[in-house]
């Protein structure tokens, strides 16, 4: 199986997402058995970890103390879907995507793709992202690529959350387009969420443009990051940003 000597432990969560430990002793889940891993920000010092009848996750520290998303108290936070780039558009070909997803931290990438907007990003997260995406060439941040625009529309566990006055918004290579929709979440909980990316067509079935997970206890606020979406099928790459901060709506 594809990066399976990359962890060191496994277990299955209820909703089917593969959890296991990696030997930088991180946690790191997977979609299915062929899904790259993707890293849990924040997860580190890890040697044992399953998942409990609740959904929530137990692990074993190196310390050799047992944590758990419910050794805190719930906090109501709002998640912030702030913009969304299109770094490369769809090829628009219809049909069944086969899709990579993974989070990564791009505060240092922006600067790394310099003025001319042709280099690829920088050399550590490239290596991330051919890792993560099978190797498919990363493109750079900022390079523009030639192609008819995505129908761009936003979907939170695989409902239509935006954009709130049209079916969807258009979206070409290297346009950013403001979201800005809130939504209540419960940290340190066993809630779960799937934000997706999708390229509404007409008159054949809508595209996938990929998938970012959320599992129980990932994020701890004041959360403020980006992430890559990439779909092997499309050839599209977006970023995304997205913000958590305590409060309700």
């Amino acid at each position: 199986m594809p990066q399976s000597e990359a962890v060191i432990s496994v277990t299955v969560m209820p909703d089917g997402t593969i959890l296991g430990i990696g030997r930088d002793h991180y946690l790191y889940t997977r979609a299915t058995l062929t899904s790259p891993w993707v890293q849990v920000p924040q997860s580190g010092g890890v040697i044992g970890v399953t998942t409990m009848s609740d959904g929530s996750i137990l692990d074993v520290g190196l310390d050799t103390h047992l944590y758990t998303s419910h050794t805190r108290p719930a906090q109501p936070a709002l998640l912030t879907m702030e913009w969304v780039k299109c770094i490369r558009p769809s090829k628009g070909t219809d049909g069944a995507t086969a899709v990579a997803t993974f989070g990564l931290a791009l505060a240092t990438a922006a600067a790394a793709d310099g003025a001319d907007g042709a280099k690829p990003v920088s050399a550590e997260l490239y290596e991330q992202s051919k890792a993560a995406a099978g190797n498919q060439s990363v493109p750079g941040i900022n390079t523009y690529y030639k192609g008819y625009p995505d129908d761009l529309y936003i979907t939170l566990n695989d409902i239509t959350v935006w954009p709130f006055t049209s079916y969807s918004v258009p979206i070409k290579s290297q346009e950013t387009v403001t979201v800005n929709h809130m939504v209540p979440i419960q940290l340190d909980s066993n809630q779960s969420f799937t934000i997706g990316l999708w390229d509404r067509d007409t008159g054949s079935a809508n595209d996938v443009l990929g998938y970012q997970h959320f599992i129980p206890g990932q994020y701890r606020f004041p959360y403020d990051d980006n992430f890559l979406v990439f779909s092997e099928h499309e050839g599209s790459w977006y970023q995304m940003k997205i913000k958590v901060l305590p409060g309700t709506l």
